[in-house]
């Protein structure tokens, strides 16, 4: 198996927040980060496909906002790209869904790194 690319991690953010010095606390914090995360990622996907336009802002900038807290810059980014298109003259529904897929697989890569690097096994 190809293990997967390394995730976009501000590391600084995370020292900032004293998180690299505690483990435990980094696990617990990401625990919900992650759980959040795909709650979010499944009611965006929901959104665009019933055209709510204006749920898919709230629930894309609130995740946007929680990854750059957490320095989870593509995430963020990624998160920041949906609002774009979808608050543009001409929503690219499809455009958005396929972002959407993209920042499923940087999940991903976020999921196996905190397995990996901080033995987090949660559910997520």
């Amino acid at each position: 198996m190809v293990e997967p690319a390394h995730p976009s991690i501000d590391r600084h953010v995370l020292d900032s927040l004293g998180l690299l010095d505690d483990p435990e606390s980094l696990q617990e914090l990401f625990g919900i980060y992650l759980s959040d995360t795909k709650k979010r990622m499944e009611e965006i996907r929901t959104e665009l496909a019933q055209d709510k336009i204006d749920w898919v802002v709230r629930a894309a900038h609130t995740l946007k906002g929680s990854s750059a807290n957490l320095g989870l810059s593509a995430i963020a980014h990624i998160a920041d790209s949906i609002v774009t298109i979808v608050r543009s003259e001409t929503p690219d529904l499809q455009k958005a869904g396929q972002e959407l897929v993209g920042l499923g697989e940087e999940f991903l890569r976020i999921q196996h790194f905190m397995k990996n690097e901080y033995g987090y096994g949660g559910s997520a």
